[in-house]
């Protein structure tokens, strides 16, 4: 991240400098500088945690200015009437076919008690959280993956509206854009998911099932190393089973050295927890081609 932006703004760098200092050098720079390296370094941090992605269909994306500050304001709009914020600053920002909006908000007052030494007794104060969401459209499949740091699903389907508004034409959210699974667990509570790997993966390990039983009377979740050839015993492979969440623990091949162990978080109707590495094209090729990731 550092070194895009030092490419961006053309920083004079030295040969082997530490990246320390490289840091330095970007953030005397301009803020400007500094703030597109922090972004992208939280695009690829963020972006590799667990998202919820909706899927687009039949659309034309237009990210112009005139749209960019369209979306703007209505963000700011939507925040400032729900009590949470009256400014927000957002920043925008493209990383191939990836539009990438980042949006710094407030939430919610809240109030508590504070000791104060000089007084001898407690004050009230009273401020207002900082939070920061993120949005991702992905051009190629006209998927948006969100992180919102929210409780509930108001200000996510709020956000996927005003997107949707701004960006692609729409009057109105398909049900299917808000509710629709990209991943499906079918194959691995039925047993057709193939543990075996292939040229990239030495084997899959299932270590870990989080289900419910008996129309949701029983929450059974289980750990372990390998659960590939045990889950049967605990009924987790009848009709009866709903599958919540999956984890998967992926051996990649190296040449000449032990495998590496990539552990990958499955929980629809969200995509999968994949570490952002240079591994991660290798494990969604193989959750695509067990169907286990639809998208």
């Amino acid at each position: 991240c550092l070194q895009r932006a030092v490419r961006e703004y053309d920083i004079p760098t030295e040969e082997d400098e530490t990246s320390e200092t490289t840091a330095m050098r970007v953030f005397l720079h301009s803020e400007e500088a500094f703030s597109m390296a922090f972004d992208f370094w939280l695009f690829y941090h963020i972006h590799s945690e667990k998202l919820s992605h909706h899927k687009f269909q039949n659309v034309q994306p237009e990210f112009s200015d005139a749209r960019v500050e369209e979306f703007k304001s209505a963000v700011e709009k939507y925040f400032k009437d729900c009590g949470k914020s009256e400014h927000c600053n957002i920043r925008f920002r493209i990383d191939g076919d990836k539009q990438i909006f980042l949006v710094a908000r407030g939430d919610v007052m809240k109030t508590r008690l504070e000791f104060n030494d000089q007084k001898g007794k407690p004050d009230v104060r009273s401020f207002r959280p900082a939070k920061e969401d993120m949005l991702v459209f992905n051009k190629c499949n006209n998927i948006l993956s969100l992180n919102i740091r929210g409780r509930n699903n108001d200000d996510k389907n709020k956000y996927i509206e005003m997107f949707g508004k701004a960006f692609l034409g729409l009057t109105e959210i398909d049900e299917s854009t808000l509710n629709n699974s990209l991943v499906d667990l079918t194959p691995i509570k039925n047993r057709t998911f193939d543990y075996g790997g292939n040229e990239h993966i030495e084997a899959v390990k299932l270590t870990a099932v989080d289900a419910k039983l008996r129309g949701g009377a029983l929450r059974l979740v289980l750990k372990a190393n390998d659960l590939t050839n045990t889950i049967q015993g605990f009924g987790l492979g009848s009709d009866g089973a709903e599958y919540i969440s999956v984890k998967l623990k992926f051996l990649i091949k190296r040449d000449g050295k032990k495998s590496k162990q990539i552990a990958v978080e499955i929980k629809p109707p969200e995509n999968s927890k994949v570490p952002e590495k240079k591994e991660k094209q290798i494990i969604e090729d193989y959750l695509r081609e067990q169907e286990v990731l639809l998208e």
